[in-house]
């Protein structure tokens, strides 16, 4: 359902059905162990910069944060009421976003993990969600055809992007961050 490489790009974290999450090296191609945070399906992955936590987002409305070397479970965070479809890291690694079902957006504090504002404003399932380069703007695309962009820190809606006929299911920015 989901992939993620980890930031050094020796592991690649695969999410699946029923909860579980493998984590393969790269070079190798071989497993090198499995997690299974859920028993629910893992819809979305992201690691952390620092290359050892690795976050879950499943269908039981939960954000899982474990290290990935010891599997130790650190953290669940149980705010939203739907499907989680995408996770994200702001750059510096000290905000995590993730996106829902229930139509929301929210940015958590990676340190406490208090969960800092929710973003509302998408009609429908929130299925992506990413960080601008800088760490200043986030962009959320919706089964409502839209693709809304954000301020993190004041969580002000800045522009809704028309146009698409259909779910905006992935979205990006480019390198640089303007586009």
């Amino acid at each position: 359902r989901t992939i993620a490489f980890s930031p050094d790009g020796r592991t690649l974290a695969s999410g699946a059905e029923h909860g579980y999450i493998k984590l393969w090296d790269v070079g190798t191609g071989d497993l090198v162990r499995t997690l299974r945070p859920s028993r629910d399906d893992i819809a979305s992955l992201v690691w952390h910069p620092d290359g050892v936590t690795l976050v879950s987002g499943s269908h039981d409305n939960n954000l899982r944060i474990q290290d990935a070397e010891s599997g130790v479970l650190l953290r669940t965070l149980t705010e939203h009421t739907d499907d989680i479809n995408s996770v994200s890291f702001s750059p510096d690694g000290l905000i995590l976003a993730s996106a829902s079902r229930d139509r929301t957006v929210k940015l958590w504090d990676m340190e406490t993990g208090d969960q800092l504002r929710t973003l509302n404003g998408h009609a429908n399932s929130v299925n992506s969600v990413t960080f601008s380069s800088d760490g200043v703007t986030l962009a959320s695309g919706s089964s409502d055809d839209t693709v809304r962009v954000w301020d993190v820190a004041t969580g002000d809606h800045l522009r809704t992007l028309h146009g698409h006929g259909h779910d905006v299911t992935s979205v990006a920015f480019s390198p640089d961050g303007a586009t």
